[in-house]
């Protein structure tokens, strides 16, 4: 037949288990916090660490309750089990929080939750080291001054922090109902423990129930704030693209001014890059990064002479050499406003090649970006589909001919493939 003490000791090693898997969890969240990668919002680990602590001291109680039931001597469980409870989790929770207090007495509180534990630690060896009950006297008045202190530290700041000040009065809190217990046992009877345990088990229970509740009422609050915050961030983003927008087309029609030919090929260069990006990348910011960057590819022509801009025929190599300084003129005109220095890339690079015969650096390969390696293509097909001073426009076949020819060459092999697959998307 199973005895109550068989269930108690099958009980506490339950709890112990559960105990020892939040303390795993616990340290397995402040390992992956000290990673500089960690893509885990502070404030939710703080609010893990919160839930994972008031759940293991919960368990942390129902062990030591299980160990006073069991051999009679409930003086020290508590306090043992729970100072060891400050070891492992306030410790290096003071590590993180160190440098964010407020107070300088608050590194000092856990300075004394460490002395504390440390005691506790030996007070479990008192036997075998034939320690006086003075080690007990020492870690309780420690343990009520530092709940008075942070009693009135919690409520000084209460209103500006949430964490970690209420575990500070959690656990030392739960310490002084039993050593209410053990004072009132040993001067006015056993009679009176059960009514000590129905408080702290009330305590316990009520404090759980509302710390986790205002955790879960904190964190839908904020998440209403910050879906209002995206939806008027997403609002702000939208305007400012409009301006971006604005401000582009503005720049453009500049070009338009001296060469109307340059305004609409812009206009369709960045067309055909977006469309093609959509086959390309698996987001909306790229291609809209490079629909703008395309629109502006040919801005360095603002800085090409009219007679080379607008010569009629085939240019000399000494206007070719003056041509090919526009790439480098685009750069500098969009480096030279911040709000455009990140669209420089595909003004700069648009007629660089993947065998590095291209100018105006030579670049090869990878060395060019993928959306200048987009919009380079985009830029060569209108070149061929539009009609020009000294030629007129190829028709698709011959089109193709030339794309297929200048891959791996001129263009990247994959994204001609990709462009002439799905040409009626593109064009």
């Amino acid at each position: 037949m199973i005895s109550l003490s068989d269930v108690i000791k099958l009980l506490v090693a339950v709890f112990g288990g559960a105990t020892f898997v939040c303390w795993a969890v616990y340290f397995s969240l402040f390992l992956h916090s000290l990673n500089s990668r960690s893509s885990l919002p502070e404030e939710y680990l703080n609010r893990l660490y919160f839930m994972l602590i008031v759940f293991s001291n919960i368990l942390l109680f129902l062990i030591g309750y299980g160990f006073e039931l069991l051999d009679g001597s409930f003086v020290f469980s508590i306090i043992k089990y729970l100072s060891l409870s400050l070891l492992f989790f306030l410790v290096p929770l003071g590590l993180r929080f160190s440098k964010g207090f407020r107070y300088s007495y608050e590194v000092g509180i856990l300075m004394v939750y460490f002395i504390i534990s440390v005691f506790a630690f030996f007070s479990f060896l008192r036997d075998l080291l034939s320690l006086t009950d003075r080690i007990v006297s020492v870690i309780l008045i420690m343990l009520v001054i530092a709940f008075v202190f942070e009693v009135l530290h919690f409520y000084r700041t209460r209103t500006k922090e949430f964490f970690p000040y209420e575990i500070y009065i959690f656990l030392p809190s739960i310490t002084i109902f039993e050593f209410l217990k053990y004072v009132l046992t040993d001067n006015l009877g056993v009679s009176l423990s059960f009514l000590v345990d129905l408080s702290v088990l009330g305590y316990l229970l009520i404090l759980s129930i509302v710390s986790v509740v205002y955790v879960i009422v904190v964190s839908l609050n904020n998440y209403r704030t910050y879906e209002r915050s995206i939806a008027y961030l997403n609002e702000r983003i939208r305007d400012e693209e409009k301006l971006y927008r604005w401000f582009v087309v503005l720049l453009v029609s500049l070009i338009e001014a001296r060469d109307p030919y340059t305004r609409s090929h812009s206009e369709r260069v960045a067309r055909y890059s977006y469309n093609l990006a959509k086959l390309v990348y698996r987001n909306t910011y790229m291609p809209n990064f490079i629909e703008l960057s395309a629109f502006l590819h040919d801005i360095g022509k603002l800085g090409v002479r009219d007679e080379v801009l607008f010569y009629p025929g085939r240019l000399s190599s000494e206007y070719y050499e003056e041509m090919k300084k526009h790439p480098v003129i685009g750069k500098e005109l969009l480096d030279s406003v911040s709000l455009f220095r990140d669209l420089s890339n595909i003004a700069y690079m648009h007629h660089e090649r993947i065998d590095g015969l291209g100018y105006p650096r030579g670049l090869r390969g990878r060395e060019i970006p993928v959306y200048v390696r987009i919009s380079s293509i985009a830029d060569s097909f209108d070149a061929m589909n539009s009609s020009r001073i000294y030629r007129g426009r190829l028709d698709m076949s011959e089109i193709f001919r030339e794309l297929r020819d200048g891959a791996n060459k001129q263009f990247d092999g994959d994204l001609v493939k990709i462009f002439m697959k799905n040409i009626n998307l593109i064009a």
